[in-house]
């Protein structure tokens, strides 16, 4: 249940626990069928209400060095404490209400979703990306779960090769979302119109998807960026539009551009 803090508002942590319980599983004979109606890609979310054994909650977004990081592509992570009493949160104890007898083990597990929200407004939406149990005494455990939003997951996802053609940079970061199937969602990508112009350069598959995205990123000064409810955000900082501009000298006058010296050299 959701937990009021005075002066401060009202807090909910909630995590996912079952999204692998109606995962698709490829060569599955019941769970691999395509378009089955019972299995799906992703799973279907079921949110729990953990916030009631929560201790403690911390999130971090932004830079954490005004001077030294940039604030582009940076993840947001959380830390959730767990004082847990009864030992729900176990990850060896089968009787748990979260445990998922599908997988034989601990539902809350690594990439499992979380969302943190204060009076009905998302502070952060991402993933579990560590999960840790430490019993300090018989009747006492602490469970800590490290979260990062969806950044951290582009930049543990190989960039693929994709054919590009001239365009501006946010429809480049269009095109490679779609192409690692990222930020799918209706209203899930919110880009502005880019002002930098992109050529046709082959993508190399070096680099991370997230690193990728920084490069498209670079020329526009911008940042990218994903907000406490989960979604995308490219944001330009450039004004004004880079336009071909063709000039000539003249010293005949009219809208030439006049001069009173012309040099060239070769070296």
């Amino acid at each position: 249940m959701s937990v009021t803090i005075p002066n401060c508002g009202t807090y909910t942590v909630e995590m996912d626990f079952g999204s692998s319980t109606n995962q698709f599983v490829l060569d599955s004979a019941v769970a691999g069928v395509l378009d089955s109606t019972e299995y799906f890609l992703d799973g279907t979310t079921d949110f729990q209400d953990v916030t009631e054994y929560v201790k403690q909650v911390s999130i971090n977004r932004g830079r954490q060095n005004r001077f030294k990081d940039s604030f582009s592509g940076q993840p947001s992570t959380a830390v959730i404490q767990i004082e847990d009493l009864d030992y729900k949160f176990s990850l060896v104890n089968e009787g748990s209400p979260y445990w998922n007898v599908t997988k034989n083990r601990l539902g809350f597990e690594v990439k499992s979703a979380v969302r943190i929200s204060r009076n009905g407004t998302y502070l952060f939406t991402g993933l579990i990306t560590d999960y840790k149990q430490q019993i300090e005494k018989p009747n006492r455990s602490l469970v800590t779960v490290n979260c990062s939003d969806e950044l951290f997951r582009l930049d543990n996802t190989q960039m693929p090769v994709v054919a590009v053609i001239p365009e501006r940079s946010d429809e480049r970061i269009q095109k490679v979302l779609t192409s690692v199937g990222a930020f799918s969602r209706p209203g899930q990508r919110v880009l502005e119109t880019g002002i930098a112009k992109l050529g046709s350069a082959p993508i190399d598959s070096s680099p991370t998807v997230l690193e990728y995205l920084k490069r498209v990123d670079l020329p526009e000064q911008g940042r990218i960026w994903v907000d406490g409810a989960g979604n995308f955000h490219f944001d330009r900082r450039l004004t004004g539009e880079l336009l071909d501009i063709e000039g000539y000298f003249s010293d005949t006058g009219g809208t030439a551009i006049p001069y009173t010296d012309f040099e060239i050299v070769s070296k």
